[in-house]
């Protein structure tokens, strides 16, 4: 049905690979489930789930790798730092020690399906340069191990992002804040002292502890897997650099969804870190309190307006070849009793096209339907902020001279304006971007 066919084809773009970073009225997508329901991913990558954002270095892929690549992704500054780490994360109490899958909502026990061995294509690929190997579940264990360290290595640049946020020393083009508290806490550390019930008088030492604690998981747990990967790899006689390679690229393959997500979080991280930096600038003009709700209304309108364009974007470029995948459904037709009951053939296979005719042009119709309603929303939301803006400063031309919005504040409200539009550009990118990756995987 075209409900399905929607529903399928915003959830795999959507839900199977967004975060929970990507929930906020500046970047969420998800509003499909506002019309469809009972969305799944019935697909056979691996998404993994994560919170937060992640540092763009550690994504640059090397073309030639050797096993000592692995050895030296602890970095020697981590490592000096990690006993500082270990001492800041021990304030936590024993209640509180958070586990890396409660902390991270990532198993790391469970084995990704492109790796398992009820999938062939980790099979086929060592057989093909392999053919007569007896080492495949050895192989196997250590493909598992380079997920392992792999995706460790992007969630502890995603912790890394946090901190910095959170210490002040995550860069920005923003002239002329120094002056200003560039501590911000991004509202995921938030959201997890919350959720852990980690209270602390000092909000910045608490985030900053838990931080701490989650890097110092995270550089113990890499550790021990990439001891392990050392003495497996000394084990298996046919192991070679070229083998360890392919190995390695076969691993990131699986995992080019998740690096993609990676390069968006950051951008978001980005995005929000501005935006709080710019509330703290045009709230150092001293506004008034109606100026400070007017002033968010537009940026809330804007994100709405930008959001809904974006998703109409997102929908009349990719249904078209999403739809043309994944053709109607004409089995549940031809297991209808009406259509079996029918036992002359020709009659029976004159109802059966009948029938996915008019299915089909339901399907179109609702998809009109569909994109007519977000168009509609889009313009709606626009209208409503030419009005506000006009309304903002036709007020503030009868104000007292001591009272009026100046053009520094003007300056300030067109930057935030301005990221908003970035923010949601980059999150449609980002789909669009998935989308890409998801057609040329089936």
């Amino acid at each position: 049905m075209m409900s399905r066919h929607i529903m399928d084809l915003t959830n795999e773009s959507i839900n199977s690979t967004s975060t929970t970073n990507d929930k906020d009225q500046y970047g969420n997508f998800d509003v499909f489930n506002e019309y469809l329901q009972d969305g799944h991913d019935d697909d056979d990558d691996d998404d993994i789930q994560i919170i937060g954002v992640f540092d763009r270095s550690v994504m640059n892929t090397k073309k030639n790798r050797k096993t000592d690549k692995y050895h030296s992704t602890i970095k020697s500054k981590e490592k000096r730092s990690n006993k500082h780490i270990q001492e800041q994360s021990s304030i936590l109490s024993p209640s509180t020690k958070l586990t890396l899958m409660k902390l991270l909502r990532i198993d790391f026990n469970e084995i990704p399906s492109y790796l398992s061995k009820i999938n062939q294509s980790f099979d086929k690929k060592i057989h093909s340069i392999l053919p007569t190997t007896n080492n495949l579940e050895q192989l196997r264990s250590i493909a598992i191990l380079m997920y392992k360290i792999i995706c460790i290595d992007m969630i502890r640049s995603l912790w890394i992002v946090y901190k910095k946020a959170g210490m002040g020393e995550l860069q920005t083009n923003l002239p002329s804040i120094n002056q200003l508290n560039r501590k911000i806490w991004p509202k995921e550390i938030l959201l997890l002292l919350n959720e852990n019930q980690i209270v602390d008088i000092n909000q910045d030492n608490a985030c900053s502890t838990l931080v701490n604690h989650g890097l110092c998981q995270l550089n113990d747990e890499s550790e021990g897997y990439l001891r392990e990967l050392s003495l497996n790899t000394t084990k298996i006689s046919d192991y070679t650099p070229n083998i360890e390679y392919i190995i390695d690229k076969f691993v990131e393959q699986g995992l080019i969804g998740l690096r993609i997500e990676i390069d968006c979080q950051i951008a978001l991280v980005e995005h929000d870190y501005i935006d709080e930096i710019l509330k703290q600038q045009y709230l150092e003009q001293n506004p008034t309190s109606t100026q400070i709700e007017s002033v968010e209304y537009l940026c809330e309108l804007k994100s709405n307006h930008e959001t809904k364009k974006y998703e109409l974007n997102l929908l009349k470029d990719k249904m078209p070849t999403y739809l043309s995948a994944h053709s109607f459904d004409s089995r549940s037709i031809i297991e209808s009793p009406l259509i079996n009951t029918i036992r002359n053939p020709s009659l029976r296979q004159q109802l059966y096209m009948q029938y996915k005719n008019l299915m089909e042009q339901i399907q179109s119709k609702m998809l009109n339907v569909y994109l007519e309603s977000i168009e509609q929303q889009a313009s709606d939301y626009q209208m409503k902020f030419s009005k506000e803006i006009t309304k903002l400063w036709g007020i503030n031309k009868t104000l007292p001279q001591n009272q009026q919005l100046t053009s520094i504040v003007q300056k300030l409200i067109d930057q935030r304006l301005l990221n908003i539009i970035s923010r949601t550009k980059y999150i449609y990118e980002f789909k669009k971007e998935l989308f890409n990756v998801k057609e040329n995987h089936h």
